[in-house]
């Protein structure tokens, strides 16, 4: 299977048909993730796939070109370079993810994580469920949003 239909495979499982709505966050994400020139996936290639475009949809939804630090986010390398996000060595599974004080608005969906700091952003609303389908979440942080 080609990475392209790898791509659309993993995030029609992830997002549905909303990845294929011009005006989504989720099809920004695709399309970036579809021109995007990293391909080092390994053999677990839907998982990594699925990955890199939840973090992707993340600055999406997020108002990722208004972060306070953005370092690597959607750069050319690995997800586990980009600015307070952390991987397991042997899988490459995100573990750590830690935006306090960036400005984020919005967030959810990385199933491997155990450690998310958003403290200190503007993120808006309930924590929602999903957040309790984070099976290996040890500890979040999410003070002083609105």
């Amino acid at each position: 299977m080609d990475f392209q239909e790898i791509v659309r495979q993993t995030i029609l499982s992830i997002s549905g048909i909303d990845a294929f709505n011009d005006s989504t966050p989720q099809h920004a994400a695709m399309t970036w993730l579809l021109q995007s020139e990293y391909r080092d996936l390994g053999s677990n290639s839907h998982a990594m796939v699925g990955q890199r475009y939840i973090l992707a949809l993340l600055f999406f939804e997020t108002g990722g070109p208004g972060w306070t630090e953005k370092t690597g986010f959607l750069g050319p390398g690995n997800e586990c370079e980009w600015v307070g996000v952390k991987c397991k060595e042997s899988t490459g599974v995100v573990t750590h993810l830690s935006l306090a004080k960036n400005n984020l608005t919005e967030i959810w969906g990385l199933v491997g994580l155990e450690f998310m700091d958003l403290e200190f952003n503007v993120i808006v609303g309930e924590i929602p469920p999903a957040v309790c389908d984070l099976e290996s979440l040890g500890e979040g942080l999410f003070e002083i949003n609105h």
